[in-house]
């Protein structure tokens, strides 16, 4: 009986023992990272600095600031680029002068966004007193800075509209609040600044968590600094806008709403300056730690804020956004807390009512606007909001029929297009009737009937006005395109027309097409039996055709073998998965924790928090006249983890355990990678051999479940799992509760709409680490399961110690310069001079002589695949055709007799330049391998010598040369590479 009782427990230990075992197989840079940790000296300095301030602190009456505490980030970023400069490759020459100039770059560029910061806390000011809102928002200085941002924003985009986006306008624009929010402009300078802090929260807990976090916060500070952006969706798009309103003074043509790009423009032009544009977008991690900070305080005593707050500092994805790729994710995350926040300070339930009531949904509807313009995720976030606001107020069953009814509109609607699925149209009304119908149910048994009309004008309010805030962009958007469709309201029209080499357009330029049998047989049909291939002037058919029969036409080019493996579907497939939906959302927890969609990439690891969470909500329901059921729930998650397992293995291919290891520690052999090779490889052994190298059987069966019964059958799981939560926490805090149910429901869309992306979900892996620190710290210890408050506190430390210890390697896990922390072409030119202009270092003079080439002449035309520096390719919007995929390579090389005529086609739309970027294969992952095959057939094109001349490439190469018979090594293609390059350019002769 004893056993029996126990075995809750046992399971428990045995499902975390599992996910932090393969966790860190499947992350093995942490482990790596120990035998690299060339920052150890940096570390004891710093640990000394700390015992001396707080003995400076505790044994004397020195008054404590806050500037004090911004002080002490400066000394760190000081210390760490000096250490820095001493290990790379421009130590040779390193000055302490240069250490001082580099934290120079930093307090101007940092300063000129504190001064942005607080004006736009005036502006913040000067809304809500337009608005006249007292009771229900608070004035403090988070909502000052969000409304400001929003409000100014919203200016912005007529400024811009107009084409004088300039400095002169901007700072007049930026003035306008200061007389009449002086008070809260001066305050929030006083508190920032000047204001003292009190001595209890100085002790040895608060100190050291905050000095941790100093250290982490300070890398950032110095990988923020750029020229340029230097992650692909940044350069491509989010800073590519910025640069193009920055340059133009003006709006650009083109893309989805961008509201913080126009944002980031902004600080740039004040100063004239583009790089407090990249700075501003990564700098707002400190705001996403300030409103989380916040958010915490009635939950987590000050020691566990910080505590939260470290470990976010040093989780890789956070360091990603915060230091690598200056994308729009932290400002998205920071507007999705900000509407929490606002929700979760509102007085009572019943506030929302009268006058004041009606202006706070405004608020809310502005703020949703305003998050919609900054990514299209948010039409999602907008049923999480309302099902919030209707839980505060009506309680958990009304709030999830709010959800339902949401989530059938987005079927009805076809919404589920922004998140790029596909539904047939029986699947589609099938989700949207079961979705509704059930939505309708719990509405009607939960909600009184005066309360139905409540609802609806509260929801009404905020569509209505979050639609008024975003409606410019639409009014852009349909101007720019001519028509009022869907898609036209919400996507602008580039400047250059998308390629499209469809039949009409091969035909007039003399180009012959095949006909596939298909296309044969229907038009043999249509011409009563005749023989294409009898006709003589098969020129004069084709013509015909096109005359007479365009239906003929149309089936050509939309023929299923042409449209299969759609570049959005493989960059969907990428991160979420090829083994049928339902296994796909079935292991997409496990998947996404593991990194098996996309393997041991750093920028997708949020840590294990959100999957070891699940074993103690388990244990956390545990009572004994439930023990058969937690047991069976235990046993079903274990079930989970093996088939998890299974797939994630498999994606690896046949591989043995040895070979896994050494995909796993990629060849390293120091002291603490020899010895975690000794120790995992039987358990690898185990997962390879006898269950990641074999799938058949039942699994197959999941593949052939319809999308319709999948998507209806884990909605149905998430509303049992979500009531079961809120019933055994309702007791225990209220706040909790609202932060949980709002991290549940977010994920869940997330789940469904967000592809796998774990950026996508930073919200809810936010706050499952903040709900896992009071589980473990606040609520177990208060329940006396010393077990398990002991076992999540190791957790933490071994994830807190190996994410710290991380932190200072190399970011792309080169173990070889595991001190290249940072960008060396950067901070060296940070380092030798105030405010540099942009410099090409950071690519290398080979790539530096391509951007050159590409930008002598503004009117040659570039047809670019993938590649990093397309944001270097001046009027860009005017010139350059992306096939990142080569979607458009495959379909139309499949339509001509001759595939090299694709470059007659290229030259035919003026484009002289092929940017193509030499490790676009890498990234396919596809069962088929369809894009390594685009690859492999667009190189065959390269390949064509007579037609086709290499410009420059960084690629190295080694062949003999036929003159003198040597083996010579040089930058170019055509030969065997012996340093892999990632960057070609040829021109089309």
């Amino acid at each position: 009986m004893n056993l029996i009782k126990r075995l809750p427990a046992a399971l428990f230990f045995i499902a975390i023992l599992i996910i932090a075992l393969l966790y860190y197989i499947n992350r093995s840079y942490y482990l790596i990272s120990l035998d690299f940790t060339k920052y150890a000296a940096l570390w004891i300095v710093e640990a000394a600095i700390l015992g001396l301030l707080y003995l400076l602190v505790t044994k004397t009456k020195i008054k404590i600031r806050r500037w004090h505490a911004y002080l002490i980030i400066l000394i760190n970023v000081f210390l760490l680029h000096l250490t820095y400069s001493k290990t790379t490759a421009f130590s040779e020459d390193y000055t302490i002068i240069k250490s001082f100039t580099f934290l120079g770059n930093v307090i101007i560029t940092q300063m000129s966004l504190f001064l942005v910061a607080t004006f736009i806390i005036a502006w913040g000011g000067t809304f809500l007193k337009i608005l006249k809102i007292k009771d229900l928002v608070k004035n403090d200085h988070l909502n000052l800075f969000g409304f400001g941002i929003i409000a100014i924003t919203f200016l912005l985009f007529f400024v811009a509209y107009i084409g004088q986006f300039n400095p002169l306008v901007l700072w007049l624009i930026l003035l306008i609040p200061i007389i009449p929010s002086y008070k809260k402009t001066w305050n929030w300078l006083k508190d920032t600044t000047v204001s003292e802090i009190d001595n209890k929260y100085l002790n040895k807990k608060n100190l050291t968590l905050f000095f941790l976090f100093s250290m982490l916060i300070s890398m950032q500070f110095i990988g923020a600094l750029k020229l340029f952006p230097i992650g692909y969706d940044a350069s491509k798009t989010y800073q590519f806008i910025s640069k193009g309103i920055y340059e133009s003074e003006s709006l650009i043509s083109g893309f989805q709403a961008y509201n913080w790009p126009l944002f980031t423009a902004f600080c740039a032009k004040l100063f004239d300056y583009f790089s407090i544009s990249i700075y501003a977008s990564h700098l707002m991690i400190i705001a996403c730690f300030w409103i989380i900070f916040t958010l915490a305080k009635s939950l987590l005593s000050l020691p566990l804020r910080w505590l939260v707050i470290a470990i976010l500092s040093c989780t890789p994805i956070l360091i990603y956004f915060g230091m690598s790729d200056s994308k729009v994710d932290l400002a998205f995350l920071f507007f999705q807390l900000f509407l929490i926040k606002l929700i979760l300070d509102l007085p009572n339930v019943d506030a929302i009512k009268g006058a004041e009531g009606i202006k706070f949904l405004v608020l809310i509807g502005i703020t949703l606007g305003f998050l919609i313009g900054i990514k299209y995720l948010a039409f999602f976030y907008l049923a999480t909001i309302v099902g919030l606001l209707v839980y505060r107020k009506m309680g958990l069953d009304a709030s999830l029929g709010i959800i339902l009814i949401g989530l059938s509109m987005i079927f009805g609607l076809k919404l589920y297009g922004l998140a790029y699925l596909q539904f047939d149209n029986m699947d589609r009304w099938v989700i949207f009737a079961v979705l509704l119908f059930a939505g309708i149910f719990l509405l009607y048994k939960s909600v009184k009937k005066n309360e139905f009309i409540s609802i609806f004008k509260g929801v009404s309010i905020i569509a209505i006005v979050s639609m008024v805030y975003f409606s410019p962009w639409m009014v852009k958007n349909a101007k720019e395109n001519g028509n009022l469709s869907f898609s036209s309201l919400l996507i602008g029209k580039e400047n250059l027309a998308p390629l499209n080499f469809n039949y009409r357009y091969l035909d007039n330029h003399d180009i012959e097409f095949q006909f596939f049998p298909k296309h044969r047989r229907t038009i043999e049909s249509a011409l009563s039996g005749i023989d294409i291939d009898s006709l003589s002037d098969r020129r004069k058919f084709q013509l015909w055709i096109q005359e007479v029969n365009p239906k003929d036409i149309r089936i050509l080019n939309s023929d299923k073998d042409l449209k299969q493996n759609e570049a959005i579907d493989e960059e969907i497939k990428r991160y979420i998965g090829y083994d049928g939906d339902f296994l796909n959302y079935l292991t997409l927890p496990y998947d996404v924790t593991m990194g098996s969609a996309i393997p041991f990439l750093r920028s997708f690891d949020f840590g294990f928090w959100l999957l070891i969470f699940v074993p103690f909500i388990l244990y956390f329901s545990y009572s004994k006249k439930r023990l058969l059921a937690i047991s069976l729930w235990s046993i079903g998650f274990l079930a989970l983890l093996i088939i998890s397992i299974q797939l994630n293995f498999y994606k690896y291919g046949d591989r043995t355990a040895s070979e896994f290891i050494n995909l796993v520690f990629q060849d390293t052999n120091g002291f603490v990678s020899s010895l975690s090779k000794i120790f995992l490889t039987p358990i690898l052994w185990l997962f390879t051999d006898l269950i990641g190298n074999h799938r058949e059987g039942i699994l197959n069966i999941f593949e052939k479940i319809p999308k319709s019964f999948t998507l209806i059958f884990y909605v149905g799981i998430g509303i049992f799992i979500i009531r079961k939560i809120h019933k055994k926490l309702n007791p225990v805090n209220s706040k909790l509760n609202y932060i949980i149910y709002t991290a549940s429901v977010y994920g869940f869309f997330w789940f469904f709409f967000g592809n796998g992306i774990p950026g996508y979900a930073l919200l809810t892996w936010l706050m499952v680490v903040v709900f896992f620190i009071w589980f473990i710290f606040t609520f177990l210890k208060g329940s006396g399961k010393k077990l398990m408050s002991r076992t999540g506190f190791a957790l933490v430390l071994i994830a807190l110690t190996l994410q710290f210890i991380s932190s200072y390697t190399n970011q792309q896990n080169n173990w070889e310069r595991s001190e290249n922390l940072f960008s060396e072409a950067f901070v060296n030119t940070f380092s030798n001079s105030t405010l540099p202009e942009t410099n090409y270092d950071y690519y290398g003079k080979e790539v530096d002589k391509i951007i050159k080439t590409i930008n002598h002449n503004k009117q040659d035309k570039i047809y670019k695949i993938s590649t990093y520096i397309g944001f270097q390719i001046d009027d860009k919007l005017n010139r350059c055709y992306d096939d990142d995929l080569l979607q458009v390579f495959d379909r139309t090389s499949k339509l001509l007799v001759h595939p090299e005529d694709y470059l007659k086609l290229l030259k035919s739309k003026g484009i002289k330049y092929i940017l193509v970027d030499l490790n676009i294969n890498q990234i396919d992952q596809t069962a088929d391998k369809s894009l390594i095959q685009k690859a492999s057939n667009f190189a065959k094109i390269l390949n064509l010598r007579d037609k086709i001349r290499l410009v420059g490439t960084n690629n190295i190469i080694e062949y003999t040369n036929p003159q003198t018979g040597q083996v010579e090594r040089n930058y170019g293609i055509y030969g065997r590479t012996v340093k892999k390059g990632n960057i070609a350019c040829f021109e089309i002769l």
